[in-house]
């Protein structure tokens, strides 16, 4: 997928890989913004990983993932959450979801895949954003 970078109203950097938008917040959170209609396989998961990691600046980081509504995820994605090496530069990561159907993925891989870093899903950013807040000073 071709990479666009640009800027947004506040001149930082806003990496559009095609499928995720990905930006760092004035609050130090890397904020990944998913497309609709889009089911992600772990290409697409590892190209945001590349992304989050320059970010992160040898720094751990907070990462919110906001879904739209018709996001969903692989097997093969959930499997490799597990195994990656990205809680090296994650502290923490919260998904905002907006239907049943990812209710129920997110459940499933809480209980059955068991991420390797603090992970949350909330149908609030307020929700989300106080939740990451609360690794800010671990």
């Amino acid at each position: 997928m071709k990479t666009q970078i640009g800027t947004n109203e506040r001149q930082q950097p806003v990496i559009d890989l095609g499928h995720t938008t990905i930006f760092l917040r004035d609050d130090g959170i890397v904020q990944l913004n998913c497309s609709d209609n889009f089911t992600y396989d772990v290409p697409q998961i590892i190209e945001n990983t590349e992304v989050i990691k320059k970010f992160a600046n040898n720094q751990r980081v907070l990462v919110l993932n906001i879904a739209a509504p018709h996001t969903l995820v692989t097997k093969e994605v959930r499997e490799y959450l597990t195994i990656s090496n990205h809680y090296e530069f994650i502290e923490s990561e919260a998904y905002v979801i907006q239907t049943l159907a990812q209710s129920l993925l997110a459940n499933f891989y809480l209980k059955n895949n068991k991420p390797n870093i603090p992970t949350r899903f909330f149908q609030s950013t307020t929700l989300a954003e106080n939740w990451l807040y609360s690794f800010r000073d671990l």
